[in-house]
């Protein structure tokens, strides 16, 4: 990064307006870094940061810090979403496209139930992804929620779904059609 920094310099100059440069600045901020005149120095800043944080073999978090009022703002969301949704599954990718085994399993159970149930793709949501297993006390996903309540995981689910157990939960929860 910091090559691709130097050797197009000149041009990201004359390219990046004044706003672009406030942005950064406000980024700087964010991962208290001094003042730097343009973007290309934060960017070169943040790449050497990377490299020697790479070298010494620490883990490095590159997302911008999240105050305690934008967590509680994202529990707040969650809490909405499963409060709002009587069959909630938290899974990776969709039940068209599910973007691991254990979400596959899962979804594919509740379609076999016959009630529609609502999901939300944690891959495209990371803030959810994030904070949801602190919210559940629970680490792994999927995650399913009947009638605001945490069910469990991937292995629950079929579980409960082989002994007969889940099918009249997903019954009971699922909204009357008219």
């Amino acid at each position: 990064m910091t090559v691709f920094c130097q050797r197009h310099q000149g041009q990201a100059k004359r390219l990046w307006s004044r706003e672009i440069n406030e942005i950064g600045v406000d980024f700087a901020q964010a991962y208290g870094i001094e003042k730097k005149r343009t973007i290309v120095e934060l960017l070169a800043e943040l790449s050497s940061r990377y490299s020697n944080l790479r070298r010494s073999g620490e883990s490095v978090n590159i997302a911008a810090p999240v105050t305690k009022i934008e967590i509680m703002e994202i529990m707040e969301e969650i809490k909405s979403q499963i409060d709002s949704n009587p069959i909630l599954l938290y899974m990776k990718g969709s039940p068209d496209q599910p973007q691991c085994g254990f979400s596959s399993q899962a979804s594919q159970v509740l379609m076999a139930c016959g009630e529609k149930f609502a999901f939300i793709d944690i891959l495209a949501n990371p803030e959810i992804r994030a904070n949801l297993p602190q919210l559940s006390e629970w680490p792994t996903f999927p995650q399913l929620f009947i009638g605001g309540e945490l069910v469990g995981g991937c292995d629950i689910i079929n579980e409960m779904y082989q002994s007969g157990e889940l099918e009249p939960m997903i019954k009971d929860a699922a909204p009357v059609e008219e």
